[in-house]
C-alpha cells in the first residue's frame, strides 16, 4: 500500500486488505476540503447517500460511527474516520452482519488506517514536491 503510486491504487489496496481481514463489504471514502474525491467499494453492497453522509459525519466529528445507530440510522456500514497530516480525510466503512460482528474490529481497522494515512501523506508530499519550481541550474 505504501509503495503504490497513485490514490486509486492506495485506496483499492486498502479496501482489498480490509475485505481479506474481515470478509465483509468494504467502502473507503476519501474527502478533501469537504468534498468526496474517491469512493472505493468491495463486496456486494454499494455505498448509498446514507453511507456518504455517515462517512462525512464520522470525519467531521472524528468519531467512530456504528451502522444503524444515531446519527447513522440508515447506514449499513460502520465507519472509522481517518485524518492525514496534509488535511485529507478518509472514512473506512465495513458492513458487518449484526449477528456475526467481531467483538473488537477497531484494532485491525486502525492498523490498516495508519498505513492508508501514511500512503496518502507520502503521495501528497510527492505531489507538492514535484509541483515546486526547480532552482536554476538544478536537474532534479
Amino acid at each position: 500500500m505504501v509503495a503504490a503510486d497513485d490514490t486509486k491504487a492506495i485506496v483499492s489496496i486498502t479496501a482489498q486488505a480490509l475485505a481479506a481481514l474481515f470478509h465483509v463489504p468494504v467502502v473507503v471514502i476519501l474527502v478533501l476540503e469537504g468534498k468526496v474525491v474517491s469512493v472505493e467499494s468491495l463486496g456486494d453492497l454499494e455505498s448509498q447517500h446514507a453511507e456518504i453522509e455517515a462517512a462525512r459525519s464520522s470525519l467531521a466529528t472524528g468519531l467512530f460511527s456504528r451502522a444503524g445507530v444515531y446519527p447513522s440510522l440508515a447506514s449499513r456500514f460502520d465507519f472509522w474516520p481517518l485524518a492525514t497530516s496534509k488535511g485529507q480525510g478518509a472514512a473506512i466503512g465495513l458492513a458487518f452482519d449484526p449477528d456475526e460482528r467481531p467483538s473488537a474490529p477497531a484494532t485491525n481497522v486502525d492498523i490498516v488506517g495508519c498505513f492508508l494515512a501514511l500512503a496518502l501523506d507520502r503521495q501528497l508530499f510527492r505531489a507538492s514536491r514535484d509541483a515546486r519550481p526547480k532552482p536554476k541550474g538544478s536537474d532534479r
